[in-house]
């Protein structure tokens, strides 16, 4: 059934201009007049089922709410960081970094000193004792590298 463009636009609830942008990608015209069916059928084979009925169930007060909310808890970071209660990502991983290589290198040398102490207490061989105390101490420090930080 035809019916005129201003019924069609009414019935599909879609604007005028928005109606001269479905008629440049192809809905179906009959000179002036739209076949309703034809062109509701048009519309559900061509038209994003997102985009057919506007904000889909999103109010512009739930927006505005979303968008106030953003704002505060920006306001509350701000406010947080002003306080010096934020540190940044790249200090901190600046910081642990330079304090694991700090005890790394202090295991190792302790590893150093007692292998000597204790050869020269025991009358052992220091080269041999070295070695065997700096493997384990490598290895500790290995199972602590990849054992995962907690948090809480």
């Amino acid at each position: 059934m035809l019916i005129s463009q201003a019924e069609f636009l009414r019935r599909a609830k879609v604007s005028r201009s928005r109606f001269k942008v479905l008629v440049g990608e192809g809905l179906p015209l009959h000179g002036k007049k739209v076949d309703f069916t034809e062109a509701s059928a048009w519309l559900e084979a061509n038209i994003d089922p997102s985009r057919k009925h506007g904000w889909q169930g999103t109010s512009l007060n739930d927006l505005r709410r979303q968008r106030e909310e953003v704002r505060i808890e920006t306001s509350k970071l701000e406010l947080a960081k002003a306080r010096s209660e934020l540190v940044e990502r790249v200090s901190v991983k600046k910081f642990l970094s330079e304090r694991g290589r700090m005890e790394r290198d202090s295991w190792l040398a302790w590893a150093s000193s007692l292998s000597a102490r204790l050869a020269a207490t025991f009358g052992i061989d220091h080269g041999r004792l070295f070695a065997a105390i700096e493997d384990e101490v490598r290895a500790q420090l290995r199972h602590l590298a990849e054992k995962p930080l907690e948090y809480g």
